[in-house]
């Protein structure tokens, strides 16, 4: 097999070949893609190859990855070419293995397969980023270990006491044991605590000791747990030696100041202290973070909040007398990235120390230390609460956008996004995740920044101070963000409506550079598997050509659900969506006609807090947002006509209650007997073609009249769109009003041609001929537009009057000319003398009279209508003479 050669410019990128450089490095003069024609002749795959350059790049440092193996990098001038070639059919793709210093490259069109030629549409585009904010070390989410379902310490400690093996205090103990990977906590309570990036025992004890008081807490309980509320840098902390893997002795519990083996950094605001040992690694970190703090976090974040952290001067625990807030850079145990430790016994109005991890990457420490320093201002404030961890997923929440806040290029939060956004999560309260594990609890608070940051878009990032100044007043969570909402204008249920299609991560409507438009930076974690994210997915299936889903939906306050439906055949032409939850939906015996939908007005109390969204994709193509339907009862598309053929619709369930005492805070059922959902068939919608061709003798004598219709056009006067997104409309009943759908899609006749004859002999002593026809337009008479013509049962379900149809008949601008059609006859009678004249009134309407009693049916498949004299007026009426066919057609 030859090697074949590639020239790579401008604009083109590279990708599995040798680099033929731009003005003729190998002698060629082919074009950029060329490849050689296959010299192995049929049936042997031949080798491809792509060049080019990245855009933007101004030095060194890019490496791209090609299909998780082969890693390139890319010189200054920004061309580059892999060294591996790729057979035909073969697959590539290409990713950034490594960002240049203060550059963000992205590629587009990185991934396919190879067909006949070199590829050549492979583009990388690379931009600066300002200094500090936050791409200064590298931008990405954080590299912890993915949660496990394997229980946490925590959650075996928890176990114990309610199975009464532990005592509340013991408890405390072990846990904070646990957070600190002590060797006394006994091996029956070591716990899968990979991916943790906080502990929480501090919370536990400060929370336990606000709940039962001080006093009641014992001395020894006490005593035991006050080690690991000194910071690191100070005597009579409970730390790890840095020389070895065990366990430091104990040392005294009475407060002796710092440690003469810690060196200290200070800033404006901030100390950071670092083991002496440990500066040559640990003193740069140290003063990358005293310049942050002093340049960014401190000034940004105090800004922001309106407060600064409470000095720890007179502190409980230890002595200090500087009042700045303390950092220190240590070895923390179980992988922990953070610690916000209080410096006394209590859960509020407190100062604080921090810890951070001195295993951290700068880009690890710069966004952590703006996580922690959050914390160190939500310690500051006197909560109406009796401890502030009590506030518990706002704290980490705001934290989490604390960190994007000061440094949206960082990305070091994108990670946690998903342990609210995945699994299923979404249907949980805001503020009361369900997880069966303690840790997938703290994992969805810090993913659930995904609020703060969707405010933020909305109103400013004043809006997280909002929340927190209501605190002061407020005990409950969901109480402070829907207060500090409605200071901006708006309401909780509103923006909860528009936080549920902010949070769809799926396709177009909130995919990566939507949810970080803020950040401009890839989500690498985005949650985009459907089985995890979407409630129930589901494809339309149709039996005996009808079709219906329905959804139970069951949400607590302050949560929502996603439901995607998939419309797998053209089959399903007819489609209603149903409104089964802000209004009561049920089905009733409608007088023979079968089981038909009714639709009943809720209270306003019933339905406050609920929504109900749609996102359609429309031929090919989502829309931009989803379409509020929450008071709309249904609504009718026909998937046969371009503007209503939906491919695929996600359902966006939302219960945005968060008022304690409404109906909705502890859950939301449907009102009705039938949940919200769809019903198809397969009749046909778009527009229909008629013809009819109809005979019967002559009542007296000999000879027969026709009644023909030809070419006849029927065209759906009702919308079929999708719907389109746009203001809400109000509420379409009123409480305890009943409505049902109408009886299908309504059609008029816009086209078409009538032929009428009439031939008759009538013999005995005076003979008697008539003769008369006419040809006519069925279409300009004064009834088409305002009288419907014929009504299809699209979209109701099974019963008596199932695919059957109404019509008062297709030639209905010719009602007239049955009356007036006129014979001329001639008689002459046995004295040979003629008489002429000219008879009206004489045709018989032979035109279709149908309706939803009769036992015409759409055909199997939904495409055809067809019947016989009897379904003709005059059939109708007993007139057994008529013979003949007619036939609607549906027109694809």
């Amino acid at each position: 097999m030859s090697k074949m050669s590639v020239r790579a410019c401008a604009g083109v990128v590279a990708l599995l070949g040798s680099m033929a450089g731009c003005g003729g490095g190998d002698g060629s003069s082919a074009a950029a893609g060329a490849a050689e024609e296959n010299p192995a002749g049929p049936g042997v795959a031949a080798t491809y190859r792509v060049g080019g350059t990245a855009q933007g790049l101004g030095g060194t440092g890019l490496m791209l990855l090609n299909n998780g193996s082969e890693r390139l990098a890319v010189p200054a001038d920004g061309r580059f070419v892999f060294a591996s070639a790729l057979a035909g059919g073969a697959s590539f793709s290409v990713s950034i293995a490594s960002q240049p210093s203060r550059q963000l490259c992205s590629v587009s069109n990185g991934s396919g397969s190879v067909a006949s030629a070199d590829i050549s549409s492979i583009a990388v585009s690379c931009s600066t980023v300002a200094t500090g904010a936050g791409a200064e070390y590298g931008s990405g989410p954080d590299p912890i270990a993915t949660i496990s379902a394997s229980p946490g310490s925590s959650d075996l400690i928890r176990a114990a006491v309610t199975a009464g093996a532990l005592s509340q205090e013991q408890a405390l103990i072990y846990a904070m044991y646990a957070d600190y990977a002590d060797p006394r906590l006994p091996a029956q309570y070591r716990g899968d605590d990979a991916g943790i990036v906080e502990g929480t025992a501090h919370e536990k004890v400060v929370e336990h000791i606000a709940s039962v008081g001080l006093a009641n807490v014992s001395q020894a309980t006490l005593d035991a747990l006050r080690p690991f509320f000194i910071p690191a840098h100070q005597e009579g902390s409970h730390r790890r030696a840095s020389a070895k893997g065990n366990k430091t002795p104990l040392r005294a519990a009475t407060a002796q100041g710092a440690r003469t083996d810690w060196t200290a950094f200070s800033g404006n605001n901030i100390v950071v202290w670092y083991e002496t040992s440990r500066a040559a690694t640990d003193s740069a970190k140290a003063a990358m973070l005293v310049a942050e703090f002093d340049a960014r976090i401190w000034p940004m974040l105090t800004a922001l909040m309106g407060r600064s952290p409470k000095s720890d001067t007179g502190s409980k625990f230890f002595i200090e007398t500087d009042g700045r807030l303390d950092i220190t850079l240590e070895d923390m145990p179980n992988g922990f990235e953070g610690r916000t430790t209080p410096v006394d016994w209590v859960a509020k109005n407190t100062a604080v120390n921090i810890a951070l991890s001195r295993n951290l990457s700068m880009q690890g420490l710069q966004a952590q230390a703006a996580h922690e320093f959050m914390h160190a201002i939500q310690y500051s404030i006197d909560v109406k609460a009796s401890s502030m961890p009590n506030y518990a997923t706002i704290k980490e929440a705001t934290a989490s956008w604390a960190s994007h806040y000061v440094y949206p290029l960082n990305g070091w939060e994108t990670k946690y996004a998903q342990y609210y956004l995945k699994g299923g999560q979404l249907s949980h309260g805001y503020d009361s995740p369900r997880n069966a594990s303690e840790k997938a609890n703290a994992a969805f608070r810090y993913g659930a920044y995904v609020l703060p940051l969707f405010l933020q878009t909305r109103f400013g990032p004043g809006i997280v101070k909002e929340i927190w100044d209501r605190t002061v007043s407020e005990l409950f969570e969901m109480d402070t963000i829907s207060k500090a909402i409605a200071t901006s204008g708006s309401t909780f249920e509103d923006e909860w409506k528009k936080f549920i299609a902010f949070c769809w991560n799926q396709e177009t409507i909130n995919d990566a550079t939507r949810l970080y438009q803020a950040a401009s930076i890839p989500f690498t974690a985005a949650p985009n598997d459907p089985t995890q994210d979407i409630e129930e997915d589901s494809v339309v299936s149709m039996t005996n050509g009808y079709a219906e889903v329905e959804h139970a939906v069951d949400l607590p306050h302050a949560s929502m659900a996603f439901y995607r439906v998939r419309f797998a055949a053209a089959s399903s032409r007819s489609v209603t969506f149903v409104n089964g939850l802000n209004f009561g939906l049920d089905t009733f015996d409608d007088s023979g006609v079968g089981k038909m939908l009714r639709f009943t007005g809720l209270q306003p109390g019933q339905r406050e807090g609920v929504s109900m969204q749609l996102y359609l994709k429309v031929n090919g193509a989502w829309q931009s947002a989803p379409v509020d339907v929450t008071n709309v009862p249904w609504i009718a598309i026909c998937r046969d006509t371009p503007a209503g053929r939906v491919e695929e619709v996600v359902f966006m369930y939302g219960n945005g209650e968060v008022d304690r005492g409404d109906p909705h805070y502890s859950g939301l059922n449907v009102p009705g007997l039938k949940g919200p959902g769809l019903i198809a068939t397969d009749i046909g919608c778009k527009d229909w073609k008629g013809r009819l061709d109809m005979t019967r003798p002559v009542d007296t004598g000999t000879g027969a009249e026709t009644f023909k219709l030809k070419n006849v056009t029927l065209t759906n006067v009702l919308s079929t769109a999708a719907p389109q997104p746009g203001p809400k409309p109000p509420y379409g009943l009123a409480p305890g009003e009943q409505v049902q759908p109408g009886f299908g899609f309504i059609y008029k006749v816009t086209g078409g041609t009538a032929e009428w004859t009439y031939n008759q002999h009538i013999g005995g002593s005076t003979s008697c001929d008539y003769a008369g026809a006419k040809t006519y337009p069925v279409t300009g008479g004064p009834a088409v537009g305002i009288i419907p013509l014929l009504t299809l049962s699209n979209y109701t379900p099974p019963g008596n009057a199932a695919r059957s149809l109404i019509t008062v008949g297709l030639g209905i601008n010719a009602i007239g000319d049955f009356v007036s059609l006129a014979a001329d006859w001639r008689c002459t009678d046995s004295n040979g003398k003629v008489t002429t004249g000219t008879a009206t009134g004489i045709a018989t309407s032979m035109d279709i009279l149908a309706h939803q009693l009769s036992q015409v049916r759409v055909s199997a498949g939904g495409l055809l209508i067809s019947g016989t004299g009897a379904q003709t007026a005059a059939g109708e009426g007993g007139d057994t003479t008529i013979t003949g066919t007619w036939s609607l057609t549906a027109v694809p």
